[in-house]
């Protein structure tokens, strides 16, 4: 029954892999006892294509009815790829909290059973995630809020 949603997004997740994999080919991996900036994108990247092949290869096997492309949810499909579109637009020239709260509410619309009253706690959540992590955490310093 989900065997063509799988297959989907299983192959969105290996193309997406292949993807910042190639794109952290630019960068120094380093070594894992000196990690550069290109380790962890180059470590994640084959996660993620290793987690999409592993979908896809789950979905060849099962022996179940071919479900018709018509049920895959396209709006929300949609939304979410126009979420990660736009963070990576406005990461660089607006900063982690515009580009953060883009990609939350327009993922956000993508949930049918989408709630408002949790939309403030994903924004905090989400935000703040970030900051800690690389602000805070590693001493990245990246720009909270760039003024136009």
């Amino acid at each position: 029954m989900w065997r063509d949603k799988d297959i989907l997004g299983g192959g969105v997740f290996t193309l997406m892999g292949v993807a910042a994999f190639v794109m952290a080919q630019n960068y120094n991996p380093g070594s894992a006892l000196n990690m550069g900036p290109g380790y962890m994108p180059r470590i994640v990247s084959a996660a993620i294509v290793l987690l999409g092949l592993v979908q896809v290869g789950g979905a060849l096997m099962r022996r179940t009815e071919r479900e018709l492309l018509d049920s895959i949810n396209w709006r929300a499909l949609a939304l979410v790829l126009l979420s990660i579109a736009a963070f990576a637009l406005l990461i660089r020239s607006a900063g982690v909290i515009p580009a953060v709260t883009a990609m939350i509410v327009i993922a956000w619309w993508a949930d049918p059973a989408r709630n408002l009253r949790h939309l403030p706690a994903l924004l905090v959540v989400g935000n703040l995630m970030p900051i800690l992590i690389f602000n805070v955490g590693l001493g990245m310093h990246l720009a909270l809020w760039r003024v136009f």
